[in-house]
């Protein structure tokens, strides 16, 4: 008992703690939304709604909740979602229920003799004062050039894709006694890929995804796109997707 009671409260710290973090990071993005408003309504309004969903007495933290299994647990949440993108309570709901739709999407498919399940990042060097709506846009344009390439066509046969951006390592930020500026840091935007695919060589993943981003640079004026890895490439990771529970 006395061990159950320890990694109790030791969930509950924790579980505190991420919605500490997430509301800081939330009314963050708010204030820097606020920033760059300029004036625009819409803008002002959804800094608003951030503010407003983060705070203290819109969120919860639910003690003893019960899983299927009667494992307890303690849960976090909001009261009411704003619906914006930009909530870290919103986001984490959207993540739930995409992952629901992912699964029942990808157990009607089989792979076939060659392929596998692979989670594959794309990366970008930081667009350091473009802004987020740009640098999302650039990422778009790069990515649609890629699916289009033979050798992709040749690889992938099913997939799904998310983009995501984080506003750099706070702890660094934390040690160098500044806060993340756009002009400064830039966002850093990278391409997230679950695909049922034939082997991917991330050699030529990378060169593939170099090609595209070059590309998509010249479609789009204006982009300091600089590529400095030691090889040249823009960083791509490729990973087998493998059932853990499956294997023990």
């Amino acid at each position: 008992m006395k061990k159950n009671k320890n990694t109790n409260k030791s969930d509950r710290r924790n579980t505190t703690k991420v919605a500490r973090y997430r509301q800081r990071r939330g009314l963050r993005i708010a204030d820097l939304l606020e920033d760059v408003a300029n004036g625009d309504a819409a803008a002002l309004a959804e800094a608003d709604i951030l503010r407003e969903a983060l705070s203290n007495h819109n969120l919860y933290i639910a003690k003893k909740l019960s899983r299927a299994d009667g494992e307890l647990f303690d849960g976090l949440g909001a009261l009411w979602l704003s619906g914006s993108r930009l909530d870290p309570f919103y986001r984490a709901f959207e993540k739930t229920r995409t992952r629901k739709k992912v699964l029942n999407a990808i157990t009607q498919l089989r792979p076939a003799s060659g392929e596998n399940w692979r989670f594959v990042t794309l990366t970008i060097p930081r667009l350091v004062g473009v802004d987020l709506a740009t640098v999302i846009q650039f990422v778009q344009t790069a990515w649609q050039l890629l699916r289009k390439r033979k050798w992709w066509k040749s690889r992938a046969r099913a997939g799904i894709k998310s983009v995501e951006f984080t506003l750099g390592d706070e702890k660094k930020l934390e040690q160098e006694h500044r806060e993340w500026n756009a002009s400064a840091d830039g966002y850093h935007v990278h391409v997230h890929l679950l695909v049922l695919s034939k082997w991917i060589d991330w050699e030529k993943l990378g060169d593939e995804w170099t090609i595209c981003l070059k590309r998509a640079a010249e479609k789009m004026s204006g982009i300091p796109l600089h590529i400095n890895t030691s090889h040249g490439r823009a960083v791509v990771d490729v990973r087998l997707v493998s059932n853990r529970k499956a294997r023990s």
